[in-house]
């Protein structure tokens, strides 16, 4: 909000048309803000490959929830690992999704921002399914 100094009367309407012109415009910044953390639905949908070396998925702006569908046919077969905005000093990953599962990860606020993806050696190749939300 700026402030100017003004010389002279003003009358009572113009005063009123400069107050309601600020309130319409600290109205306008806070609709920006609730528009920016209001949930959209779904944004992305993404397919990776997933191998033992860990995939560091980062995810701009921050989603609220996402899917993750373990694609590997073999039931039985090859879990992925998961870990969401991981301390890159944890040893392992908490999360496996088995083969033809389907893992929801749900914060209810914006703040999702890496997943990380490995699979146990010597596992080569396992594909997986992303859809996030935000």
């Amino acid at each position: 909000m700026s402030r100017r100094k003004i010389e002279g009367k003003v009358t009572p309407e113009a005063a009123q048309l400069i107050m309601l012109d600020e309130i319409a415009g600290l109205l306008h910044d806070q609709l920006e803000r609730m528009m920016e953390a209001e949930a959209e639905g779904l944004v992305d949908q993404i397919q990776l490959p997933v191998t033992p070396a860990i995939y560091e998925l980062v995810v701009s702006p921050p989603w609220y929830s996402f899917s993750l569908i373990n694609d590997d046919p073999i039931i039985g077969g090859n879990p992925v690992f998961i870990d969401v905005n991981r301390d890159m000093n944890a040893r392992t990953f908490r999360t496996p999704v088995n083969p033809q599962q389907t893992l929801i990860v749900n914060f209810d606020k914006p703040i999702i921002r890496t997943i990380y993806l490995a699979t146990q050696p010597p596992v080569a190749l396992v594909n997986v399914r992303i859809f996030g939300s935000r």
